[in-house]
């Protein structure tokens, strides 16, 4: 129990860092944000849950055109090119973890829904959150689909997860 604490206490302080100085180290706070998120989520819980879910909602800023510019600016374009890849990877990596954490979120919501009364107020802002996540994905996969014969060479403007962060 110690031990988690601890960790919780140094993932939190490096987060907090890392998310003031997010800029040039961009891959390092997604990739920290990530592990985060994980720890939170393997404590079981709403509570935990909403926290691995808003700690990788945190991440918005990595893939923002500010951070894009930023990137071209200070990097030779050998090295922008494998920035952007990785940008590319990462992003994936956390619109999956969203994915899941709003699923299991939405399940929780659901049980809880089906613990209260039928004429109570019913919560459905999870549900809500992951069916714009499931359009976002499939809107994102048909705007892929349809550039993928574009010149790859270019380097994008904005990474499609931002919009959904």
């Amino acid at each position: 129990r110690d031990k988690l604490a601890a960790a919780f206490k140094h993932f939190g302080l490096a987060h907090q860092y890392f998310f003031l100085n997010a800029k040039g180290n961009e891959p390092t706070f997604i990739v920290l944000s990530l592990d985060f998120s994980n720890l939170y989520a393997a404590v079981s819980g709403e509570e935990c849950l909403g926290k691995a879910l808003g700690i990788s909602l945190d991440t918005r800023e990595a893939f923002s055109s500010d951070a894009i510019s930023a990137a071209q600016e200070r990097l030779k374009p050998s090295d922008l090119q494998e920035w952007f890849n990785n940008m590319n990877t990462l992003s994936e990596n956390v619109e999956s973890r969203i994915m899941k954490l709003l699923l299991s979120l939405t399940k929780l919501e659901k049980d809880n829904n089906n613990k209260l009364k039928k004429d109570s107020p019913h919560s459905e802002k999870y549900k809500g959150m992951y069916r714009e996540v499931l359009t976002h994905k499939m809107k994102s996969k048909a705007a892929v689909d349809s550039t993928n014969h574009a010149d790859q060479s270019e380097s994008p403007s904005f990474f499609a997860i931002h919009e959904l962060l």
